[in-house]
């Protein structure tokens, strides 16, 4: 339960809140296995929500001026090099790095493999990024 609402009320409510928020009619209950499934959904991202080592993921630019105990980055091959070679303070990347690097209270770690970030850094070359 989320706040001692179970995981069917929940989704009860997210289907409520989506046709406030515009959409053209509420969505309806997901077919025999389907709504079992996203209740466990609900009920597993709750307890992930209630962990003490929980790093919220945010961009840079939602994190600027905010701090947290624990700071996960992932950092592109070409963030390792602008690091290896140090930041300069008016390069609008390297300021973007600075931010992402100094969210921190306690400890801020590099999470998963830089490997994964390099197709976005190629889709961003190929369209002049």
């Amino acid at each position: 339960m989320i706040n001692n609402v179970g995981a069917a009320r929940v989704l009860h409510l997210l289907r409520d809140a989506a046709l406030n928020l515009g959409a053209s009619r509420r969505p309806s209950r997901l077919p025999k296995q389907g709504e079992p499934i996203r209740e466990l959904e609900v009920e597993a991202l709750r307890r992930r929500l209630q962990r003490d080592d929980l790093i919220p993921g945010l961009t840079v630019h939602q994190a600027k001026g905010q701090e947290w105990p624990r700071v996960g980055v992932f950092l592109s091959a070409k963030d390792e090099q602008t690091l290896a070679g140090g930041l300069h303070k008016l390069e609008p990347e390297h300021c973007v790095l600075y931010v992402a690097l100094t969210r921190a209270k306690e400890s801020c770690v590099a999470l998963g493999d830089s490997s994964e970030l390099q197709m976005g850094e190629d889709n961003e070359q190929r369209a002049g990024g």
